[in-house]
């Protein structure tokens, strides 16, 4: 008996681009059962072979220098960066990427951007725009509630802005899983 391969159900991301690629690729054309089975569990392989090693991380936050250090400790982890320095600008740029790609993996935003939308309603937004978005709360005050109380903020996970590369590894660990 031909079975769907079981991991693909653990990554609703993976799930979406599997079922929108059937919907062009397999389910307009006549196959038999057995066909169809086949397809899904070839396409579904392919997917999970070519799932990115490499990340694709949104950064939301205003001040250039905490962009520039998260793109060099990203880079050397093996991951793209993409930046905005104003909620509206970060936005954007992830319906873009919705639009032409994957999107992005995951996305950081400061939970002050300075004569803006901050953090918590940029997410509000963005989870309107993507209920599935995995978006990690960064700021400098690791004493506030939200940095505290993250997940009730709609937010995955907490970055100290002390940044270090085992503090990013163990949150796109946490984030991803």
């Amino acid at each position: 008996m031909l079975e769907f391969n079981s991991l693909v159900y653990h990554d609703e991301k993976l799930v979406k681009t599997v079922i929108q690629v059937l919907q062009k690729q397999v389910l307009r054309k006549p196959y038999s059962a057995t066909e169809l089975i086949t397809s899904v569990q070839k396409l579904a392989k392919e997917m999970l072979s070519k799932k990115k090693e490499q990340l694709n991380i949104l950064v939301l936050d205003d001040d250039e220098n905490v962009h520039k250090l998260l793109e060099l400790n990203f880079r050397k982890l093996g991951h793209k960066t993409t930046g905005a320095f104003t909620a509206e600008a970060a936005l954007e740029k992830y319906k873009e990427a919705l639009k032409l790609s994957d999107g992005f993996d995951f996305v950081i935003a400061d939970l002050n951007i300075g004569g803006g939308i901050g953090g918590v309603d940029f997410t509000e937004r963005l989870l309107v725009v993507d209920p599935h978005a995995n978006v990690v709360v960064s700021s400098g005050d690791s004493q506030s509630k939200v940095m505290e109380n993250y997940g009730q903020y709609g937010f995955n996970a907490a970055l100290d802005k002390v940044y270090s590369r085992k503090g990013m590894e163990y949150n796109i660990s946490k984030v991803l899983s």
